[in-house]
């Protein structure tokens, strides 16, 4: 795929990573974690505002095809590869383990892990065998893992520049899903229910890379629709899950902001937003949404009992805020260094073996 050369790095989607995250933060912390654990305290009126947090998930899934699309542009199968390892591995590894240990040290009598559920859990890819997930919240990285895998494939055949045409079929297997004529393996491999938010991110760097046409105003448009549908769909379904209503109207403006906002970054009407510290928030988000789920009711159960619930929210998050923070700092930079320098080294042992050969 030919594209623009740019410095621009998009600073405003560090932005977006970090309320997306801290949205999700607090949906779990003040709506999901009674649903789960009685124990833990109940925030009526900030789980009535929260409760719509779980669409943090869809911006990132906007935001993923948005960036992921960036990376392959730029980048051969083996780059990419490289870059996603190092990138997603180091803090998922970090994180797994401080969950696995949280757990055994201090909530073994509420939680259960075992040790190879553990290690199934480092793969990344445990419930792909059937193996639950240490914390509910890698869900969405197996999500991610197969839209990865979509990427890789069409990379390793030198087929980028035909992306706009595997976003078409991608798309035509979501309007198959609305009346429910996909079959199980295609659910399961194309997850139809999610490509339009990695679809639309896709088509929003193409816009801003390429330009604007009609073939992809009208696939942003399909997106746009499709979106709108699958969380809308998503909205009743947890109105029916958890008794309370979610309502569509709510559901529906969130993402068309969603979709607005990415339309302000193409346009560069955003780029005033940058501040040194919001690479820094940035830096911070996947961290955050690693570890703050478990930790955070644990650190409930240990002593969120004798505060008050209200200090306790605001304490639990500084706190994991910060964690996150040490645990980029310290940990993922000097990890993820080490997984890249590896892997690279590999896939060049790789070649001068093909070349002997």
């Amino acid at each position: 795929m030919k594209t623009h050369e740019t410095s621009r790095r998009f600073d405003e989607l560090d932005i977006l990573r970090f309320l997306a995250a801290l949205a999700v933060v607090f949906f779990h912390y003040t709506f999901l974690n009674i649903t789960e654990f009685e124990q833990l305290p109940s925030y009526p009126i900030l789980g009535e505002l929260f409760k719509y947090g779980y669409l943090g998930v869809e911006l990132f899934f906007i935001i993923s095809g948005f960036v992921i699309l960036l990376t392959a542009s730029k980048k051969d199968w083996r780059g990419f590869v490289i870059s996603r390892m190092a990138r997603l591995y180091p803090a998922f590894w970090i994180a797994v383990t401080l969950t696995f240990l949280g757990i055994v040290l201090f909530a073994s009598d509420i939680m259960q892990v075992s040790f190879s559920q553990y290690l199934w859990n480092l793969t990344m890819g445990s419930e792909f065998v059937g193996v639950k997930n240490i914390d509910p919240v890698y869900w969405t990285l197996q999500i991610e893992l197969k839209f990865y895998f979509w990427i890789l494939l069409i990379l390793f055949f030198d087929k980028i520049k035909y992306i706009e045409s595997f976003i078409i079929v991608w798309l035509a297997f979501s309007i198959l899903e609305i009346y429910h004529l996909g079959h199980g393996f295609t659910h399961f491999a194309l997850i139809p229910e999610w490509a339009p938010y990695f679809s639309a991110g896709a088509l929003f760097y193409l816009i801003q890379d390429q330009g604007l046409n009609l073939k992809r105003t009208g696939l942003l448009f399909l997106t746009y629709l499709l979106s709108l549908y699958f969380a809308i769909e998503g909205a009743e379904e947890r109105s029916q899950l958890y008794g309370t209503e979610f309502s569509p109207i709510v559901t529906l403006g969130l993402i068309t902001l969603f979709y607005a906002l990415f339309i302000l970054i193409i346009m560069a009407k955003t780029t005033r937003l940058y501040h040194p510290w919001v690479t820094l928030l940035g830096a911070t988000t996947y961290p955050l949404y690693l570890i703050h789920q478990k930790l955070g009711q644990i650190a409930y159960f240990l002593v969120g009992d004798s505060i008050n619930k209200y200090l306790f929210l605001f304490i639990v998050i500084i706190s994991m805020i910060v964690i996150a923070y040490l645990i980029h700092r310290y940990l993922e930079l000097a990890f993820s260094r080490v997984v890249k320098k590896r892997l690279e080294d590999i896939f060049s042992k790789i070649r001068k073996t093909k070349v002997a050969s």
